[in-house]
């Protein structure tokens, strides 16, 4: 038994996991590109997938965790021997043991890796704007709320983003706070096991400026205009993009005009097509479109993420001590 025990610690059984390790993922590599029918539906660093869908052809998955399941032991029987002889020796001389430190945190590194496979989950997209946030779909209050409150952004020549660093003004259990938002820059929340991403970024229509009668309002959609000395109120019931209604190339508003008795007509209100008279006494046009920005942020929630910080912390501090014990010896 000890024989085995010693074995398992020892550097050539170390090696032969490294290069297991290495084949099974190149095996997965190519099992993925010749039977891609079988991988619908994975994502990310998700495992649960390989245990909801098991079969034949995640073989190598699953020799994988063997193969890493070895390795980690054979880490941890030999940082334990390591550690054992350096006590004798040494003490608890405090620069003898970085490297032990240092394999500690590649354990915690790979255990945090096995911990985010099983669970990592994402939540409802949802779209912030300067207003507030809304969540799709199911239209719930939010855990949190975003609002947000300055734009930094910059285009392509194709009218793509290119960057987009958004101040966001975030309520949580009564409490507000200002964060940055941004393409790779998530709002994080428990140590990084809460991620908020962005995921898309633009301007989107959010208002029509539409001159009635001579005088100038900005109206959303949905909204009702009186028009002051008229018996005609005008109803916007929607916006319409280019390519969005035949033959439309330009944005415009189907708006329904209903007088005292109830009347209702509707017609397609063009951006920039001059004014028109639906009725005496009643004179409008649309001249321009408003924007705001607006953003698709997605929840993530990932327990390994912690587990992973305080093995890097723990790493650095390994390695701090390695470097002080090599300047302790010269």
């Amino acid at each position: 038994m000890n024989k085995l025990i010693e074995y398992l610690g020892s550097l050539n059984f170390g090696v032969i996991c490294g290069f297991a390790i290495t084949g099974l993922l190149i095996a997965g590599s190519l099992t993925m590109l010749a039977a891609p029918e079988a991988y619908k539906g994975l994502q990310g660093e998700d495992i649960k997938f390989f245990l909801f869908s098991a079969g034949l052809v995640h073989y190598w998955f699953y020799l994988l965790v063997v193969a890493f399941g070895l390795f980690v032991l054979n880490l941890f029987l030999c940082t334990l021997r390591a550690f054992k002889k350096k006590r004798q020796k040494f003490g608890w001389k405090v620069t003898v043991y970085g490297s032990t430190l240092a394999h500690i945190a590649i354990i915690l590194a790979l255990v945090s890796h096995l911990v985010s496979g099983l669970t990592v989950r994402e939540g409802m997209p949802r779209y912030i704007t300067e207003t507030d946030a809304v969540t799709s779909a199911t239209q719930a209050p939010p855990e949190i709320k975003m609002r947000i409150v300055k734009v930094d952004d910059a285009y392509y020549e194709n009218g793509q983003p290119r960057r987009a660093d958004l101040l966001v003004e975030v309520e949580e259990n009564g409490k507000i706070t200002t964060e940055t938002l941004g393409y790779n820059r998530p709002i994080t929340r428990n140590f990084g096991s809460t991620e908020y991403l962005m995921m898309q970024y633009g301007r989107m229509p959010s208002a029509a400026i539409m001159t009635v009668n001579g005088i100038k309002s900005s109206v959303a959609r949905g909204a009702e205009v009186p028009v002051p000395g008229t018996s005609f109120v005008i109803q916007v019931e929607d916006l319409y993009m280019p390519g969005e209604a035949p033959g439309l190339e330009v944005p415009a508003l189907l708006v329904n005009f209903v007088d005292a008795g109830g009347t209702r007509r509707g017609g397609l209100l063009r951006l920039g097509s001059g004014t028109v008279s639906p009725a005496e006494g009643l004179s409008m046009s649309f001249e321009e479109l408003q924007k705001a920005p607006m953003a698709l942020v997605r929840e993530r929630h990932n327990e390994g993420i912690p587990i992973l910080l305080g093995s890097i912390i723990l790493f650095l501090a390994g390695m701090g001590i390695v470097v002080a014990r090599v300047f302790e010896r010269g």
